[in-house]
């Protein structure tokens, strides 16, 4: 079962592709029935998870402002439905929470937005379970979907390994086991991903799951522990840990002053073209502004007005690919 609706485009030839967390305002969340106490109270829940998954973190929930907010959610919600879920047999409220107004609160009171446009990150999760060792990819229903709804919850896409014989080849069970680096960094290539991460997890003598792993971004490399007495609460643990490392390099900081970027694009060869790029770069949560300064034949000429640094701005817009670096400085190519 996936959690995330993503818009995956792999382009091998250019080695690009581009991930856009498209339920990023939705919630799913248990509930006991479908009474008014029990929807209220998971309404609430419901919240309080959305503003972490935005924010990237769950610093905001301390907020005095936003914990009266949560007590009172259904203003910020745009629509809700029951759905019962297969594989845990519960029944679940799934809630779409009004994009405007949790940026909105969230930027009141200067807590960081963390926009749809997210690093993919490839999955290579090895676990002992009662002496067997296995990976973790959609054919193990349960293990999948126990750590990929740790990942939805904090809004972190992923994929996993098919694990054929070209991956069974490149890692074998006892390299990752091991957490060999070079071979697991040799693995992802194929994937083509902005990301990836590798664990072993096992049940120790006194019954606790101990999670040991890394995260390998752009960045320099995150070390991954976690141990709880349930494998879900280890899995929310690492998730945690890798959200709040990315929400460091790619959230906005609500408040942050203003700043601006004069930019040149190419390859933009019609109007319909010239509308994709504009509401594309206004869709970012790190450009307030955009202002068109010269258009000639193929090229604009646009001035960015920024609610971050030009480099933090990049740093979210190259994820996407959908702009490209030239040989002039400041000249991106576009790609419709």
């Amino acid at each position: 079962m996936r959690f995330i609706s993503l818009l995956i485009i792999f382009s091998f030839s250019m080695l690009s592709h581009a991930v856009v967390v498209s339920d990023l305002y939705e919630v799913q969340v248990e509930v006991a029935s479908q009474s008014q106490s029990s929807r209220s109270e998971a309404l609430n829940e419901a919240m309080q998870q959305v503003l972490v998954k935005v924010s990237g973190n769950a610093t905001p929930l301390q907020d005095e402002v936003i914990q009266a907010e949560t007590l009172e959610p259904d203003r910020y919600v745009r629509s809700y439905s029951y759905i019962h879920n297969p594989i845990t047999d519960q029944l679940q409220l799934k809630v779409l929470f009004a994009q405007n107004l949790i940026d909105a609160l969230l930027r009141q009171t200067q807590y960081p937005i963390w926009g749809r446009s997210r690093p993919l990150v490839l999955v290579w999760q090895a676990v002992e379970e009662k002496q067997n060792r296995f990976v973790i990819n959609t054919d193990k229903k349960t293990w999948h979907y126990e750590f990929e709804k740790a990942m939805n919850d904090r809004g972190i896409p992923v994929i996993w390994p098919s694990l054929d014989l070209e991956d069974q080849m490149a890692l074998p069970m006892a390299n990752l086991w091991g957490l060999f680096r070079d071979d697991i960094g040799v693995a992802s290539e194929r994937y083509l991903t902005d990301a990836y991460m590798a664990g072993r997890l096992i049940q120790t003598t006194d019954g606790m799951w101990q999670y040991t792993g890394f995260f390998q971004g752009s960045q320099a490399p995150l070390s991954l522990d976690a141990k709880d007495e349930s494998k879900q609460a280890v899995f929310h643990s690492v998730a945690n840990q890798v959200a709040s490392f990315l929400a460091q390099h790619y959230a906005v900081q609500s408040g942050s002053e203003s700043s601006s970027q004069i930019i040149d694009i190419t390859n933009v060869n019609s109007f319909q073209q010239y509308q994709q790029l504009l509401s594309y770069l206004q869709a970012n949560s790190v450009i307030k502004e955009v202002k068109v300064l010269a258009a000639k034949q193929n090229s604009l000429s646009l001035e960015l007005v920024l609610a971050a640094s030009w480099d933090q701005a990049w740093s979210t817009l190259a994820l996407d690919q959908r702009l490209l670096t030239t040989d002039q400085p400041q000249t991106y190519q576009w790609q419709p």
